[in-house]
């Protein structure tokens, strides 16, 4: 350097600046008075600033803020103050302040475009993203650095190039990203430039983290840090210690390490003054607080973080921290803290564009709807986290998802689902070299084998939990398993040594301040002192459990009411058993309700099932009527409310190729079964068709397992939550009633044990409670109804009239006139009950004939059928829409009374009516008119279809109607949707129910009902053609007359009843719905 340029000025003045002798603000003022800032002057301070930045990025900022400074005071040349402008936002990045780096980019780019210099201008592209990761959009990240690559000066390439590769890291395209890596460490090497060559290694290790290729990562910083330390460029060498702690974080293998390397990076970064860094070394090392179990630590270093983030306005890293802060109440059993936290990463990180950190916030979001009892919800997000990960190449998270799906699975009591996932979780974290986590896919492991009833399986499988969990100092994942451990040994009778190892939980938890654990520590010890009969303890450990779950964790806070219930009935303190089990029911509600898919909702609800038939036996004996109807009513039906109350239950999978060819294979199967039926018995029954059926089998589980997932993936829970759906109450639904059908009506709520029926009598005016034991007859009477709905053999009269006296109190007798309503909402095995033929003990008349019977699927159910608004102006009765098909091609046995049926049909409609028959008897044709128009199919005021219906034994999805193009299932026929508000089904077993536990429904009226029908008419049994048709003539008779269609149904029941018709006739009609 030229001893004439006056550069000691300008480095002395930045000295002062750099230690705070001198203050930005004085800069102006002091700086008009240097030395003229020319372009040789400007040259060397810039390259002063970038020797400097490894060391001391603070002090390049400072000699580039004087130049800057002294370049407007002086009111240098339009090129000199762009271009100190430039240096200034270099350093500026160097220091990772990239607010002060925007600003001073705005002024560098308006000079450099006044001077009409693209290079400089693509120049300052590079800057404004040269730190990515503090970027609102790393997708346009990406792209203005491509662009700008195609203008710079050569001697900024491999930096840009550099810039870039972080940045296509940043959005998962790692192939490119290490493309670019390659092309400019070939360029470094070209020049000897040692540094740049590192950090390449840098970058690069970056990107194999998060592929979860940890090994080779390391190696790469190891090679940069020796580069780092030779040439003593702090700054990086403290990025290379916080990625070696960060790899050894995600590993969780050797958190020790992970501490002492964050430390080191901290102490490094406040030696260089740069702050977002330490900020986020703060923010991970409270992650490996997390693992050690101490959770006051980490929180406290993470609101440090948040703090340095919120300062700088960094999306990506307030992403980051709001994560940490979820997973943080994870632990701490918050979880409505955490989903709140998780949702708000998640959000960032999707506008970022930050695919792996999205996907990990969305994975984490079902683990904590999963730990708030929403698991509905939780399965929707940990398939659609999946989804993503098995596309971002990353086995490390994909199998923490996997293994979140499995902990979902076994607490919905599928475990060979649980099994499933995890064998998924146990491959991604073999892939990715993870051994710390696998206590956790033991621990799941261990309660699947106990649904499976394998406890020895279970026990050895947390015995190797708690193992790996000591051995990597996962505290928290311990007192997991120490509970685990504890609650199956009492499982298992061994109540001691459980009390030993809950009671080392307990204390462990309360230590670490883990609310859920501790709750579930102490629901486990009070059940455990409860087998003791050591009562005053168990109370008491219930109590507190409830004191930590109350509102926040439902599940925990179920089981401890249940629990304390329990000990109250032991003591024959039935009044405070039921304030027990009302606390625990409206717990029980927080879960239940999260429910919108039957299935789901049916296998969860198989293990509080037993639950209820306890408290619900209880609440009847003690006579308390009101509980026993609260209790059922908060049992059954649920998700068909949600269904019924929104609009948002219709998937689109209609472009799901595997979803299509899977069907294709079903009909093919089905059709290779369905054998003319004059062949001989043997043949049907040979080895060749018993393989048709297996496969058959196979092939409608898995496509009930795809139809679910993709109704997960399309359709997110919007249902309008209100006082109808969330409780039941007693008063709203008489106004319901009062409203809908006047005061002459009476309810029967049922519930069915294996040892007595329960029935909640419901009226204007009073409401009571009957219990009445199952004697063998009865069964047997019972079972006779069962049979009947796919056999021909019918219950004899003797078992009408047992049924009848049973099901039906002496006490509704004075309520019955031949036009009051009952309505029966039926349980378990009492849906196939022939409602209209049961003989009560206090009338030999069948129920038909004493008044008009309508089914319900629950009182709550009905009241929001009710709610529902109609359309505005309702069609006339006799605009209907009529839909038959009487031949079948020798496929099936032909109707021809449908002939008839549809021929007295087509003379009663209207103007706007339309009649389908035969060949125009498609599913298109419907289809076309459930699109025609803005309402749909509702501008009918009834759908009318007569063909063949078959009930599937073992999936109700696929139950099916035949019209003239094919079978519809069931999943098909809610896209007809809004449907009228009548539709009737003149078929064999049209009303028959596919019945998961909760009385959750698949069939054909809970589509119809959820599709926007308010009633549905259909039969329970087979019948004969001819008999359907007179039936169906009678009913519409009676309905276009203006009855309701309870009413019509009842009518046509009656006049077969006094003409002397068998109950073959008329017994198996029923309306299900509003009466």
């Amino acid at each position: 350097m030229s001893s004439d340029i006056p550069i000691d000025p300008y480095l002395h003045l930045a000295k002062e600046l750099y230690e705070g002798r001198v203050s930005e603000s004085d800069l102006p003022t002091i700086t008009a008075g240097l030395p003229p800032l020319e372009k040789n002057l400007l040259d060397p301070i810039a390259e002063r600033a970038e020797r400097v930045a490894p060391v001391a990025p603070r002090l390049g900022w400072a000699l580039t803020q004087v130049v800057f400074d002294a370049a407007l005071s002086q009111n240098c040349d339009l090129s000199i103050r762009a271009m100190s402008a430039w240096c200034l936002a270099r350093a500026c990045n160097h220091w990772a302040q990239p607010k002060r780096a925007a600003d001073a980019l705005l002024i560098a780019r308006r000079g450099f475009e006044k001077l009409n210099d693209p290079a400089w201008i693509a120049a300052c592209e590079w800057q404004s993203n040269a730190l990515a990761w503090t970027k609102p959009d790393f997708a346009e990240a990406v792209r203005e650095l491509k662009e700008a690559l195609s203008l710079l000066p050569s001697e900024f390439i491999p930096h840009c190039r550099l810039s870039l590769a972080f940045a296509q890291i940043l959005i998962g395209d790692h192939p490119a990203a290490q493309e670019n890596i390659r092309l400019s460490e070939e360029v470094y090497q070209a020049r000897d430039d040692s540094l740049n060559q590192a950090r390449c290694w840098l970058t690069l290790a970056s990107s194999l983290r998060r592929q979860d290729r940890f090994d080779e990562a390391f190696q790469k910083l190891k090679q940069a840090l020796q580069v780092f330390e030779q040439e003593k460029s702090l700054t990086d060498q403290a990025r290379v210690h916080y990625q070696i702690a960060l790899g050894h974080l995600l590993q969780a293998d050797q958190l020790p390490q992970a501490i002492e390397r964050f430390q080191r990076a901290i102490a490094l970064f406040m030696e260089t003054d740069l702050d977002l860094w330490r900020g986020m070394c703060l923010s991970n090392l409270g992650s490996v607080y997390l693992y050690t179990g101490e959770l006051s630590l980490g929180d406290r270093h993470f609101r440090q973080a948040g703090e340095i983030f919120a300062h700088h306005g960094i999306p990506g890293l307030l992403a980051d921290n709001l994560h940490e802060q979820g997973e943080l109440n994870i632990l701490r059993g918050m979880p409505h803290v955490s989903i709140e936290r998780y949702s708000r990463a998640a959000d960032i990180s999707e506008e970022l564009g930050s695919k792996l950190a999205a996907a990990v916030a969305i994975t984490n979001l079902g683990k904590a709807y999963g730990q708030s009892g929403r698991y509905q919800d939780a399965l929707y997000h940990l398939e659609r986290a999946a989804e993503r990960l098995r596309t971002l190449n990353s086995p490390l998270r994909l199998g923490a998802c996997e293994s979140y799906a499995a902990m979902i699975w076994s607490q919905l009591g599928q475990p060979g689902l649980a099994h499933e996932h995890l064998d998924h979780a146990a491959r991604c974290y073999e892939l990715a070299n993870q051994k710390a986590l696998l206590s956790e896919i033991h621990n799941i492991r261990a309660g699947a084998y106990f649904q499976q009833d394998k406890a020895q399986e279970a026990l050895d499988s947390l015995k190797e939990a708690l193992d790996v969990s000591i051995r990597h100092g996962n505290k928290p994942q311990t007192v997991l398993t120490r509970r685990l451990l504890g609650e199956a040994l009492a499982q298992t009778g061994k109540y001691d040594e459980a009390l030993m190892v809950l009671d080392q939980a307990q204390a462990d938890a309360s230590e670490m301040e883990m609310q859920m654990e501790l709750a579930s520590c102490l629901v486990a010890i009070g059940t455990c002192y409860a087998a003791h009969a050591r009562q005053d303890k168990a109370q008491a450990a219930f109590e507190q459990a409830l004191k930590w779950s109350e509102g926040i964790l439902p599940e925990i806070e179920w089981r401890s009411c249940i629990g304390m219930g329990d000990l109250a009935g032991s003591r024959s303190e039935t009044e405070k058993a039921l304030t027990s089990y009302r606390r625990a029911v409206n717990a029980f509600a927080h879960i239940h309700k999260n429910f919108w898919q039957p299935s789901l909702a049916g296998s969860y609800l198989q293990k509080p099932a037993r639950v209820f038939d306890r408290i619900i036996t209880v609440a009847s004996h003690a006579d308390a009527a009101e509980d026993t109807l609260t209790f059922i009513e908060l049992f059954k039906a649920s998700t068909l409310q949600r269904q019924i109350v929104s609009d948002h239950f219709r998937t689109l999978d209609a472009d799901s190729q595997e979803l299509s060819d899977i069907e294709a294979e079903i009909r093919f199967l089905q059709n290779r079964l369905r054998t003319p039926p004059e062949l001989p018995l043997p043949h049907r029954a040979g080895s060749e068709f018993r393989k048709i059926r297996t496969q058959l089998m196979e092939k409608t589980d898995q496509y009930d397992a795809l139809k679910a997932r993709l109704e997960r993936r399309s359709v997110v829970n919007k249902s309008p939550v209100n006082a109808t759906t969330e409780h039941f109450d007693i008063h709203s639904f008489r106004e319901h009633a009062g409203r809908a059908v006047g005061k002459n009506w009476i309810a029967l709520d049922y519930y069915l044990t294996k040892e007595s029926i329960t029935i909640a009598v419901l009226s204007p005016s009073r409401h009571e409670v009957w219990s009445t034991p199952i004697p063998f007859r009865l069964r047997m009477a019972l079972e006779s109804c069962q049979r009947a709905g796919y056999s021909t053999t019918l219950p004899t009269a003797e078992d009408l009239a047992i049924l009848g006296q049973a099901l039906l109190p002496n006490s509704i007798a004075d309520d019955l006139t031949s036009d009051t309503y009952l309505l029966l909402s039926p349980h378990r095995e009492l849906h196939a009950m022939p409602w209209a033929a049961l003989h009560p003990g206090f009338t030999p008349e069948p129920l038909a004939n004493l008044c008009v019977p309508a089914v319900i699927p629950s009182l709550r159910n009905l009241m929001v059928i009710w709610e529902r608004s109609t359309v505005e102006i309702a069609p006339g009765r006799e605009d209907g829409l009529a839909v038959g098909l009487s031949t079948f091609g020798g496929k099936r046995q032909d109707l021809p009374q449908v002939r008839s049926e549809l021929s007295f049909l087509r003379s009663r409609l209207g103007p706007n009516g339309v009649c389908l028959a035969e060949e125009d008897a498609t599913w298109g044709n419907i289809q076309h008119l459930a699109k025609g128009a803005v309402q749909g199919l509702s501008r009918f005021a009834w759908l009318h279809i007569a063909s063949h219906f078959f009930s599937h034994p073992h999936m109700g999805r696929l139950s099916s109607l035949a019209l003239w193009d094919g079978d519809v299932w069931l999943d098909t026929l809610r896209d007809l949707a809004p449907m009228p508000t009548l539709v009737t089904i003149s078929a064999c077993n049209s009303i028959s129910s596919f019945i998961h536990e909760g009385d959750e429904h698949v069939d054909l009226p809970s589509v119809c009902l959820a599709a926007g029908a308010d009633s549905v008419v259909g039969s329970q049994w087979g019948i004969l053609d001819q008999a359907a048709a007179g039936f169906s003539e009678d009913f519409y008779s009676h309905y276009l007359s203006g009855l309701r269609p309870a009413n019509a149904v009842v009518h046509a029941q009656r006049r077969l009843i006094a003409r002397g018709k068998p109950v073959s006739h008329w017994a198996g009609f029923i309306c299900i719905g509003a009466p």
